[in-house]
Formats: structure tokens, C-alpha cells, sequence
């Protein structure tokens, strides 16, 4: 009974977590455990009162070293630590043994982990050891034979000397992972490595898969399965994901692929003197290996040509050739998709010119350009000045909206100017009232549509006048929108070209609302279509009073140097209600040619 309870103690006391078991190896166990076979003898006594030994156990604290533990002691709000005695750890590591004996997986990972712990240099130094005696060489080889035994089906753990029940079954399986931060990487690390960084589909390419352990005998594995990110062997990107070991009937150990480049080393092993080496003969994969590579798109069966002529204009059907040509075979039939993706910047190109597997031929940048840019600004009747209240107001530029006044034919000058690098030709230029919007104006031009389509060469504009009145006492005015037709001209084949048969590009834009006002004073010009040098004529000015209201008007005539004025430059007047006062001067011209009028402020 003596001797069992022994082998059971030594066996808990190798199965603790393997960080404290690194730090007992270092120290050689703690010293107040050293040959006290009276130790021993009291541990027999507490494993017969399971009670008081967990009851012991829970209030000890855990340790981040060996022989630091502790028990806690309450006294009210005062919470104090004492050291333990050797009653209460060998209560504790009897409990803690308890806890994990009937756990196969517990008993398999802490077992490998004491088997794969490096052996301190400094055996010479005299030091007190536990139970089990000082770690050497000869004690992982044993743990190693009973992990082993055990998995392998063997019945070495059970016998009658040392009786134990921990078995595994005929369909039992065991499967441990090993992943980065793994104590077990000390049990066993892979380390994967492609030789080339980019690979054709189909073809074949050489990886080395390194298996590194740290156990005391050799380990026999029976099956070395290789996972991957992709079931298939496509294009992309092709990552070694995990290497499967296979030990015996039992044992399955899955540890994460690590690439040679980027492995850690162990610092745990730094304390025994060995030299770390990598199985890997290359140094160039050992410095830079990698456990993923590219796999490139496969070869094409054809080759595809994309052209373009010239510039693409915003709105207009682009023609792109597309010219397949056969690369050693004969082609029947096929699906051919073509992606355009709009960017910022009008900019226009195929997603495969982003990968740089991707050949020039395949795709074509095509830029697209706005073939015609619309203006428009409004006029004044001819020698007409109606008296606008909002244009006095000072108000900044933003706020400020165009205003027309009422019962007065304005006019309209709408300019299409050509942008690009071609030469175009106009259809029309109308301007359209939405389907579901009220009439509330009157717009007046000439033919719609060209005789004949006019040709806008790169920088002219075109413009159309439109005569705009409302009579209606509305403050909005809608107007419509303005509709341009053209297309880019074809050069010689524009006259054998049917004119029926051409697609015309429509570009639209809504013209802005104006505000409507009624004027109170309307200032309007007499003068004859053209006048003789030396010879006067009368130049007539007629304020309209278009209110209820007497007005008071100060006026000032300015001089001009191609005339002769007689006069009141500077005056006040008063119009009736209703009615209009006339001004008249005498002019005589100085000088030939088109001349300023003196300006009435």
C-alpha cells in the first residue's frame, strides 16, 4: 500500500501545469519536501478523510512559483496569507492529484509536458528534490513509456503492483491540439515551408513539412496528414492550415502550421545546453519560408483584344472592338463577360486590371469625357429698364435668385458649347415642361429643329434665344428643362450617312425657378436706327409710373465723348399714378461708327 500511494503521489506531482512543473525542474522541488518519509506516511492518513483534504485545498492560493503558495486566512474584514506547512501542501498536491486522476486527456497532456521538459545543467549542484526524486533523463524516459503504453492499447499502467484506472477502449480516440501558444509545443511544433511563392494551376510544387520534438525517444507515427484552406486546388491564395500526426491506435496530435520566417524559438529549452537546429537544409527557406503561396490564374485558352478609337463622350452608345483570337485550337462556342466599373474621375476600366496577373490585352482604359456644357442667362426687353426692388437690395451673391419682372417679354439666351476634342453636330435645342407641371409662362422661338445639323467644332458654342413672358401674378416661375440633341460627327461619311437611321445623345438640364416682380417704374429709349455726323436728332426717355402712388424720380445724363448733349444732366421730376413723364434731348454725332448713347442712370 505504501509503495502505491508513492507511485500514485509522484505521478500527480509530474502532472502539474507545465509552467510550474518548468520552474520545479529548474529548483529541483520544493526543499521543505526533501526525503521526509514521514510526509509520506501522513499523506496515507489524509486520503482517508477526502473531506478535510478539500476542504484544505480550496482556500490555498494559486502560485505564480514554486514554493509560493499560500493560504488565505479571514478575520473579519482582514484578509491575511500564511505559508503552508507540509501537512497542508501534501493535502493540497494529494487533492489536486485527485482532481486530475480519471482524466485521460489531463493525464496524456501533462504527462508529455513533464516528458518534453529540459534537464538543468547543473546536476552537480546538491539540492533537496521531492518524492520523485531529482528530473534526469531516465524519469521523462519512463513517463514517456507509460503515455505511450497507454495510448498504444498496452496494459503497462495496470498491474497488480501498481493498479490504475485509467484505460482506453477499443473506440476510444484521443485528439490533442497544439496551437501558438500551447505548452505542448514543446511535445511537438510543424513547421511548413513552400519553395516557391507563386505557382501555375496543375502544375506541382515542393513543400517541406518539419516535425519538431522535444520528447526523450523516438516518437513512430504511423499517418502525417496535411490540411489546406481549399478542398481544390485553385487559384489564389494556398495556406497550410494544420499538420495531422497519427501515433498509434489511440493518439491523435493536431498542430497548427507555423512558417519557418516567422517561428518563435522556445525559451523554455535555452536552459539546457544543446544547439537548436531547423531541419531545413535551405537557408533561404529558413529565413524566409512561408506557409502559404499563390496560386496564379490559369493560362488562357484564347486571347481577347478590347480596342477603343478616341475618347468616350458621357451619354453617347461607345462602339468597343472586340476581337477573339483562338490560341491553338478551335473555338464553338463560349460566354464572354465584359465589366465596366464607373470611378471617380470619369474614369472607366475592367476589375482584372487591378490584378497583376491580369494581360494588357484584357482590358482598356476608356475615359469618359462631357461632350457639351449648357449655360443660360437672361436679357432685359430691348431699350427697356424695368425697375427691379430685389436687384437694389445688397444680399450676398449665394442668396441671391434670379428675378424677371411681370408682364414684360424677357429674353432667354441658352449656349451649348462644345468641350471636347471632336467636332459635333446640333439637332435641336428646346426647352420642356415636365409632364406634370403647370404652364405659367409663355415660351416663344423659332424652329425647333436645324434645317440641317449644325457642325460645333471643339471650343465653339452655339446659342438660341427665347422670348419668356408671364402675365400671370405668381412669385415662382418654372420654366422647364432645357434638351439638347447632337452626336459626334462622322468626318466623310456624313453625307452618304441617313439621317433616319443615326442615334441622337438627349442632354438635359433643369433650368433654375426665378422670382417674379411687379416694377413700379419702367424706363424705355427713343432714338432713330442710326444718325448723320454733324446732323442732331432726339433721343426721347420715357418714365412709366406703373403704380397707384405719385413718384419722385432724381435722375442724372451722363456725357459721352461721341456726342454733343443739350439738356438738364441733373433734375427731379414727378410722375403721375398711372402715367408717364418724357424726357428729350438734342444729340449731335461726333464721329462715325457704333457709338454708346449717353448712360441714364
Amino acid at each position: 500500500m505504501q509503495s502505491c500511494f508513492v507511485n500514485q503521489f509522484t505521478r500527480f506531482f509530474y502532472k502539474l501545469p507545465w509552467v510550474i512543473a518548468f520552474i520545479s525542474v529548474k529548483q529541483l522541488a520544493a526543499h521543505y519536501l526533501s526525503e521526509k518519509r514521514s510526509a509520506l506516511e501522513l499523506a496515507i492518513s489524509m486520503s482517508e478523510t477526502s473531506n478535510e483534504i478539500d476542504s484544505v485545498a480550496d482556500s490555498v492560493v494559486p502560485s505564480v512559483y514554486v514554493g509560493q503558495f499560500g493560504r488565505l486566512l479571514e478575520q473579519g474584514d482582514n484578509v491575511d496569507m500564511l505559508p503552508l506547512t507540509d501537512e497542508e501542501y501534501i493535502c493540497y498536491a494529494v487533492s489536486e492529484g485527485k482532481r486530475k486522476n480519471g482524466t485521460i486527456k489531463d493525464f496524456v497532456e501533462y504527462s508529455l509536458e513533464m516528458a518534453a521538459l529540459p534537464i538543468s545543467s547543473d546536476t552537480g549542484v546538491r539540492r533537496d528534490t521531492g518524492p520523485a526524486g531529482p528530473a534526469n533523463l531516465l524519469q521523462r524516459e519512463i513517463v514517456y513509456n507509460e503515455v505511450f503504453e497507454l495510448v498504444s492499447g498496452a496494459s503497462g499502467l495496470a498491474t497488480n503492483e501498481h493498479p490504475s484506472n485509467l484505460k482506453i477502449t477499443g473506440d476510444e480516440s484521443l485528439q490533442l491540439e497544439v496551437d501558438l501558444v500551447s505548452p505542448l509545443r514543446l511535445v511537438m511544433l510543424a513547421s511548413v515551408a513552400f519553395h516557391e511563392q507563386r505557382v501555375k494551376p496543375g502544375a506541382s510544387t515542393l513543400i517541406t513539412v518539419s516535425l519538431l520534438s522535444h520528447l526523450p525517444l523516438t516518437v513512430e507515427i504511423d499517418r502525417l496528414e496535411i490540411q489546406f484552406n481549399q478542398s481544390k486546388y485553385q487559384s489564389g491564395k494556398l495556406e497550410c492550415l494544420s499538420v495531422v500526426a497519427k501515433i498509434g491506435s489511440h493518439l491523435t496530435i493536431c498542430c497548427r502550421a507555423e512558417s519557418p520566417a516567422s517561428m518563435d524559438s522556445l525559451p523554455l529549452w535555452t536552459l539546457e545546453d544543446r544547439v537548436q537546429t531547423v531541419p531545413i537544409k535551405d537557408p533561404i527557406l529558413v529565413l524566409s519560408g512561408q506557409k502559404s503561396t499563390q496560386v496564379e490564374e490559369p493560362d488562357p485558352q484564347v486571347d481577347l483584344h478590347l480596342g477603343a478609337s478616341g475618347p468616350a463622350l458621357v451619354g453617347e452608345i461607345f462602339l468597343v472592338p472586340v476581337t477573339l483570337v483562338s490560341k491553338g485550337h478551335e473555338v464553338y462556342s463560349g460566354e464572354l463577360k465584359i465589366n465596366l466599373v464607373d470611378v471617380k474621375g470619369g474614369g472607366l476600366f475592367s476589375p482584372r486590371d487591378s490584378e497583376p496577373y491580369a494581360m494588357d490585352s484584357h482590358h482598356v482604359q476608356l475615359l469618359g469625357h462631357a461632350a457639351i456644357v449648357l449655360n443660360h442667362h437672361y436679357l432685359m426687353p430691348f431699350r427697356r429698364d424695368p425697375l427691379l426692388l430685389s436687384k437694389s437690395k445688397q444680399v450676398s451673391e449665394s442668396d441671391q435668385s434670379e428675378s424677371l419682372p411681370l408682364n414684360q417679354k424677357n429674353v432667354l439666351i441658352v449656349s451649348a458649347k462644345n468641350c471636347t476634342e471632336l467636332p459635333l453636330r446640333l439637332k435641336s435645342i428646346s426647352i420642356e415642361l415636365e409632364d406634370d407641371a403647370e404652364k405659367t409662362c409663355s415660351i416663344q422661338h423659332g424652329s425647333e429643329e436645324l434645317s440641317n445639323p449644325s457642325l460645333l467644332v471643339p471650343g465653339e458654342e452655339f446659342k438660341k434665344l427665347f422670348s419668356v413672358s408671364s402675365n400671370t401674378n405668381i412669385s415662382k416661375l418654372k420654366l422647364g428643362t432645357v434638351c439638347l440633341r447632337w452626336r459626334r460627327d462622322l468626318g466623310v461619311e456624313e453625307q452618304s450617312a441617313s439621317t433616319s437611321t443615326l442615334s441622337w445623345v438627349v442632354t438635359k438640364q433643369k433650368l433654375p425657378d426665378v422670382n417674379l416682380e411687379l416694377p413700379p417704374l419702367i424706363v424705355s429709349f427713343e432714338c432713330p436706327p442710326y444718325a448723320i455726323v454733324g446732323d442732331p436728332f432726339t433721343y426721347y426717355i420715357r418714365i412709366s409710373n406703373q403704380t397707384q402712388l405719385l413718384q419722385e424720380v432724381k435722375y442724372s445724363l451722363a456725357d459721352a465723348q461721341s456726342f454733343v448733349l443739350s439738356g438738364y444732366h441733373n433734375d427731379t421730376v414727378y410722375v403721375l399714378p398711372k402715367s408717364e413723364h418724357i424726357l428729350s434731348y438734342k444729340l449731335v454725332p461726333l464721329v462715325s461708327g457704333m457709338q454708346q448713347l449717353p448712360k441714364f442712370p
